[in-house]
């Protein structure tokens, strides 16, 4: 496209394609890791949820049937208390977790759409680039047509 008028704006809108796409690809990278720490999040709250009756009952066995002080009852009860308290905020972190996903899935949505709309305004420039080309040979061939019957008819009419 040489000499195209509007070359700068085109050179403008690739640019601005390329960027929209590096955005993408990035939003598109922190989905995957949303993704990959939810998961972790999600198996070690569920680790978790399965260790703990368990490690509630080796609690309980260390003080059933034997005469315990009421102090060991209560810090007993405090573990347990502790022990359930840590699973709730497993289950908070992957609900942040999903939250965090979800947002990110939004933001790559969102580029989504910017990269789509940078390459069909870049492909507008292209497309009318492509027909300013066109238009332009037929107009050099035009005046190179116009020339030679210009110079046809001096040496036709020139009385030699």
């Amino acid at each position: 496209m040489k000499g195209y008028p509007l070359a700068s704006l085109l050179a403008i809108r690739s640019w601005r394609e390329e960027t929209a796409q590096r955005e993408l690809e990035a939003r598109r990278e922190a989905v995957r890791q949303a993704e990959n720490f939810l998961s972790d999040k999600r198996r070690e709250r569920d680790d978790y949820a399965a260790w703990r009756p368990t490690e509630e009952r080796a609690l309980f066995a260390r003080i059933q049937n034997r005469l315990v002080a009421l102090d060991e009852v209560d810090g007993f009860k405090l573990s347990v208390q502790a022990l359930r308290a840590r699973e709730a905020e497993l289950d908070e972190e992957v609900a942040r977790a999903e939250k965090a996903l979800a947002s990110a899935e939004e933001a790559r949505e969102e580029a989504r759409v910017q990269a789509a709309r940078a390459a069909w305004e870049r492909q507008k420039i292209t497309e009318h680039g492509r027909i300013w080309d066109q238009a332009e040979a037929r107009r050099l061939e035009h005046l190179a047509e116009a020339e030679l019957e210009e110079f046809s008819g001096r040496v036709e009419g020139g009385g030699l």
